[in-house]
């Protein structure tokens, strides 16, 4: 069906205002779990806006407990800020859940993300000790750990968002799409 030019008008202009509110939404939403969930560093605001901009346009589901068939399921990605891990905090614990309908049961694949600035991490060597500690203890309990450098962070945070959900759910970083390079200007 060919439409007509102006309801070809009318509909780009409700994309606007979609794109607008849900612009507004994220925004809004964001701020306000930077607060709830004690996100104070600005590399962490940064990769947890980025994971959570890649899961919504690649319509991943937030984890959300889902009844199928008289059962409770945990379905979709988890971004679990400042998660405490036994002894230990972690900057994010990222976790994928789905259902294995053949045996029944919950699966999940999980990575702990460490946001590494250097102006917090490795200064001394009583610190560096404690990191590797640290990163084998929890490798040691079945976590894989990923380390991101500021400078990752700041330059490319979708594709460092973009590779912790691909990893977690098991797919080709080619699967996940990622917006238009992103020019971060850093404070001055």
């Amino acid at each position: 069906m060919k439409l007509n030019e102006n309801i070809i008008d009318f509909m780009h202009e409700c994309t606007d205002v979609i794109s607008s509110y849900e612009s507004d939404l994220f925004l809004q939403n964001t701020e306000s779990e930077f607060e709830d969930l004690n996100i104070k560093s600005p590399l962490e605001q940064i990769l947890y806006a980025a994971l959570k901009c890649i899961r919504t346009i690649n319509s991943i589901q937030d984890d959300d407990p889902v009844e199928i068939s008289g059962k409770v399921w945990l379905l979709g990605l988890s971004i679990e800020p400042q998660k405490k891990i036994g002894k230990y905090r972690v900057d994010f614990l990222v976790t994928n859940y789905w259902i294995d309908h053949k045996k029944q049961e919950q699966k999940e694949r999980s990575v702990i993300v460490e946001c590494d600035s250097q102006q917090w991490h490795e200064r001394t060597e009583k610190e560096r000790r404690y990191e590797k500690r640290r990163d084998r203890d929890l490798i040691l309990k079945g976590y894989k750990i990923f380390h991101y450098t500021g400078k990752e962070i700041t330059k490319t945070p979708f594709i460092v968002a973009r590779e912790i959900i691909a990893f977690t759910m098991g797919v080709d970083l080619e699967v996940i799409d990622i917006p238009g390079e992103l020019i971060w200007h850093e404070a001055e």
